[in-house]
Formats: C-alpha cells, structure tokens, sequence
C-alpha cells in the first residue's frame, strides 16, 4: 500500500491522495513513497537512529521489546523444530502401518475371489451329482436286514 508525504508539511496521506489532508498542497506523483515499517528507530537515551533489530544502543540504552521479540522467535523455532518431528514421526507411523496391513489387506483381497471361485466348483459339482441321481430315477429303498 502506498503513501504520499506533503512536500510542504511532510504529513503523512493515504496513495490515492491528490492533496494534503493537513494544508491542501496539491501532490507531485514523484511523492509516493512505499508503505512498510520502518527499518531504523530513534534511541531514547542518545536520540540516535539505529537498526530496528538491535538489542542495545551504543549509549547503552536496552530495548526489551527486542529482548522479548528474539525469545518469541526463538521459541517459534523450536516449536517450529516439534513440529517438524512429530510429522515426520507420524508419517513413519502411518507408513509402518500400511505396510503392516497391507499384508492383511491382500489376503483379504485375493479371499473374496478365492471364496467365489470355490463356490462355483461346489456348486457345479453338487448339481453334476445331482444330476447323475435324477437321470438313474428312484433312489433304491433302504431294507433293514437282521
């Protein structure tokens, strides 16, 4: 996003401004400047511009909120470090696991054909029998013999 400053009262307006928001200076398209934090900060004990990032000043001056920030970030990456592991443990887990169920997986795969197969086979060999018995017509009676 951008800004423009007035030439005239260096008051900071929005991009699309034509003119000053504080004086009505009509604006130079040369005035955009690019929108962003600034990379330097004014030190309150010395009043001396120095890099965002920095922990202490050359005056001696300590800026906690960088101190905090750096132990924020360095805890992001550790955290940033578990997660990491924990994924690649969890996919070394669901790994082990399909290829220790894939085995039971393809038993229970190739069973189902196996199973329809023999089905086939039994049937065909009862209807052939039974066939056989029909063609020789009336089962022979059974007699008891003492």
């Amino acid at each position: 996003m951008a800004r423009k400053i007035c030439p005239a009262c260096k008051h900071l307006n929005g991009g699309s401004a034509t003119t000053c928001s504080n004086c009505d200076q009509p604006f130079d398209p040369a005035s955009v400047v690019a929108a962003g934090r600034s990379k330097t900060r004014r030190c309150p004990g010395c009043n001396a511009e120095i890099p965002r990032a920095l922990e202490t000043c050359a005056c001696g001056h300590t800026f906690t909120d960088v101190r905090e920030h750096r132990e924020h970030l360095e805890d992001r990456v550790r955290v940033g470090w578990s997660y990491m592991a924990l994924g690649a443990a969890l996919l070394g887990v669901s790994a082990v696991l399909t290829i220790a169920t894939s085995g039971s997986f393809i038993i229970v795969l190739a069973a189902g054909p196996l199973l329809i197969g023999r089905g086939f086979i039994t049937r065909r060999h009862a209807k052939a029998d039974l066939a056989e018995l029909r063609s020789v017509g009336q089962l022979p009676t059974a007699s008891v013999v003492r």
